[in-house]
């Protein structure tokens, strides 16, 4: 069957149309996913009956919002890809009614390693959603045919050459390292980058992603955020996107996202919380009972239960090019100064 793409994403017209698909210009300012017209996109789909669409999670939740509002189905879509940041339970549980022939799906990889994993929101559901609500992290399932994915201690510094008494167990936490052909070998003209994201194996090399994960016994990858944006406490490593998920329950939460006060190694973790109604209508009374909710929240699990400290951000800073990847070092610096 002759496929046809429909890209949220622009270089995905370059990637379908070198594989032979037809690809469907859609409607909308590619830089601006976040503020795509989800009535113009689903018009585009019905009128050319796409099998595939990919794009931002930022772009997907407002047509998916759409369909449900207006109780609509896209019965062309066989595959829904959506990449740039973890992709919550709650849109694959969206988009479950709406793909009636096809179903979600989340590549994991990086610009220098494309595509490392991948898994679909069918599996999600049926196999991974509650760990992912108990903050386990988020499944981005098993390696791509010819990589290779271990998990390896965490470090800052250069590492020119593999340790293998560094790689970490099943279900241990640590750095995310991927070998196979679709690694990128160097930076150009960039040796100091090069140093410090390649380790060398023998006549091979792993490239170092810059994120934090585990791997399970059957071999899946669950992420759990960015090196960067782990908090350092004194009780040890805390990581965004298994404590955030513990938040992100609460009916009114948007968004959160964890940041550490102070310096690394003696961090205070606090939740910074973007809410579905921006607290346009929150008073000071409901302000308490909210944050009341929060501690209560994160007492009942174990990796949240040191978080006492909560932050009312009106709308996240995100990234420019999916409008989705929370900007926490921004969120840390601006809690810093309403701290201080």
């Amino acid at each position: 069957d002759k496929e046809t793409d429909l890209p949220g994403f622009p270089l995905f017209t370059l990637f379908t149309l070198a594989m032979g698909m037809t690809s469907c210009i859609p409607t909308m300012n590619p830089s601006k996913p976040a503020k795509c017209n989800p009535k113009k996109l689903v018009d585009n789909i019905q009128k050319n009956s796409p099998s595939f669409v990919a794009g931002s999670p930022a772009l997907w939740e407002r047509v998916g919002a759409y369909c449900t509002q207006h109780k609509l189905t896209l019965p062309s879509i066989k595959y829904l890809v959506m990449f740039g940041a973890p992709v919550s339970v709650k849109m694959h549980e969206m988009f479950e009614p709406i793909l009636t022939n096809g179903t979600t799906y989340t590549p994991y990889g990086a610009t220098e390693s494309l595509p490392v994993a991948n898994i679909s929101g069918s599996e999600v559901l049926e196999k991974r959603a509650q760990k992912n609500k108990e903050g386990k992290g988020t499944c981005v399932g098993k390696p791509v045919k010819g990589t290779t994915i271990i998990i390896y201690q965490d470090s800052e510094i250069p590492e020119p050459h593999f340790n293998s008494s560094k790689v970490k167990a099943p279900n241990q936490v640590g750095e995310i390292l991927v070998q196979g052909d679709i690694v990128t070998r160097e930076y150009y003209r960039m040796p100091e980058q090069t140093k410090l994201h390649k380790i060398y194996d023998g006549e091979k090399f792993w490239h170092r992603i810059g994120d934090l994960g585990y791997l399970d016994e059957e071999g899946n990858l669950w992420f759990c955020g960015r090196k960067t944006h782990q908090v350092k406490t004194s009780q040890g490593a805390m990581y965004p996107i298994p404590c955030e998920a513990i938040f992100n329950q609460h009916p009114l939460i948007k968004r959160s996202a964890l940041i550490g006060l102070g310096e690394s190694g003696k961090e205070v973790p606090a939740i910074v919380v973007e809410r579905i109604d921006h607290f346009m209508s929150l008073t000071k009374e409901g302000q308490k009972q909210f944050e009341k909710e929060l501690k209560e929240l994160a007492e009942k699990y174990e990796h949240t239960k040191s978080i006492k400290t909560f932050f009312l951000y009106d709308h996240f800073p995100v990234d420019v090019r999916h409008n989705i990847k929370i900007d926490r070092l921004k969120l840390k610096k601006w809690a810093m100064e309403q701290n201080a």
